[in-house]
């Protein structure tokens, strides 16, 4: 989860720019409310799951450039099975202090209620900005979804709101918040329908200790799906560990 290596920049942002970050945030943060009432009150019936998703990251960069390694299993504790499985390697270049532009690319079949392949390249944009001992990151991505036994790529774009609040400005812990938001641009035949996919909103405790991080928290995700599936509410153990190579 490319967010956690923060940007190397000043934490002294302009006046403007600190107001206009955090207005789209609240903006941003307003109409995923919005659309998260509106599409649960529509729903019919809701299927509810406990999962534990555990996320592994390995950082580096040389000069502007950047990269990463994450491998995220995920298990489903309600079913008792493996769900799904992410590896996921990216480049990015850091075009200035505050912002970076990455390209991706992941495997990530799952296995519930059985085996199911998914290639996806994916590009994004990362914003970075850190207000004293507050980080705010906003990522937006697109990705191209190649899914077995369906009829074409699916496209989808996500975007993330997320931030680090330490306790204090040497203090290595920290609460961590973020809400991401799903869209699906198309339908394909056997896959996802266009518009709205899903939503994430997360919560947790962040320890950063030297090159390592640590976060633990709890990731409501309601997922919207076709008729006559029902919408599913899971509800996610997530545990995080990162390096950075120095």
């Amino acid at each position: 989860m490319e967010w956690q290596h923060a940007a190397s920049g000043s934490s002294r942002e302009p006046g403007a720019v600190v107001f206009l970050a955090w207005y789209f945030a609240a903006m941003r943060f307003l109409l995923t409310l919005g659309l998260f009432v509106a599409t649960v009150s529509g729903a019919q019936t809701l299927e509810h799951d406990v999962d534990s998703w555990t996320v592994l990251n390995v950082w580096g960069r040389h000069d502007r450039f950047r990269w990463y390694l994450e491998a995220q299993p995920r298990v489903s504790l309600t079913q008792k099975k493996f769900d799904r499985l992410l590896l996921r390697p990216a480049v990015g270049y850091q075009v200035s202090p505050n912002v970076s532009l990455w390209v991706g690319y992941g495997w990530t079949p799952s296995f519930i209620p059985s085996y199911r392949d998914e290639q996806r390249p994916w590009q994004q944009v990362l914003v970075e900005h850190k207000f004293g001992v507050v980080s705010l990151v906003n990522r937006s991505r697109v990705e191209e979804r190649f899914i077995a036994n369906t009829d074409g790529a699916s496209i989808r774009v996500r975007h993330m709101v997320r931030s680090v609040i330490r306790f204090g400005a040497e203090s290595p812990w920290g609460v961590a918040l973020y809400d991401e938001l799903f869209f699906n641009l198309n339908s394909v035949m056997g896959g996802p329908v266009a518009g709205f996919d899903q939503n994430r909103v997360f919560a947790g405790i962040n320890l950063k200790v030297a090159e390592w991080q640590f976060e633990l928290g709890y990731m409501n995700n309601f997922v919207e799906r076709p008729a006559p599936a029902a919408d599913r509410m899971n509800h996610n153990i997530t545990a995080m560990i990162v390096f950075t190579v120095p």
